[in-house]
């Protein structure tokens, strides 16, 4: 059989340079203008969601399927921090105050810090036992709520700064 890989994740961008993981366990960050390669990262595990580029930090974060959170600095590619979970990390984080949300495979809500990765609070639902179809949603934050949803069919409506079901 040929070997055909199969690549999931999608590009960000900042206007200047564009973001996008790969399956080869590889953050790039490409020229918006030509294509060039500005710089790119190794990470720990396939690349399957989208990275999330915040101008307010200047940082790159992009969750892998070996449940690592990565911040990059958006011009060098210097790695700043990396916050590790148990489950994959296929969804893109979300940034909101000075807070960053991030769902993984493992049905649970992270919040950190967004410039140190510093973790703030989790939420977390009881995976269901029978067969259930799973998905990677990234959180909605309005204002100072957080809503997000679990594999069990329940949204769970949460405080922003505390974690707390509002």
């Amino acid at each position: 059989l040929d070997y055909k890989p199969q690549e999931f994740a999608s590009a960000a961008s900042d206007g200047t340079r564009v973001f996008i993981g790969s399956s080869a366990k590889v953050l790039w960050a490409l020229s918006a203008r030509d294509g060039g390669i500005l710089w790119n990262q190794p990470l720990g595990g396939a690349i399957s969601g989208r990275p999330l580029y915040c101008e307010e930090t200047g940082m790159v974060y992009v969750g892998a399927d070996d449940g690592s959170l990565s911040a990059f600095d958006a011009a060098t590619g210097v790695q700043r921090w990396v916050y590790r979970v148990h489950g994959p990390i296929a969804s893109q984080p979300v940034f909101s105050g000075d807070s960053l949300y991030v769902m993984s495979g493992e049905n649970r809500i992270y919040a950190l810090e967004a410039r140190t990765g510093k973790w703030r609070w989790q939420y977390d639902r009881e995976a269901p036992d029978g067969f259930t179809i799973r998905g990677y949603p990234s959180p909605l934050v309005t204002g100072n709520r957080v809503y997000v949803g679990f594999s069990d069919g329940y949204l769970a409506c949460l405080s922003a700064t505390t974690g707390d079901v509002s």
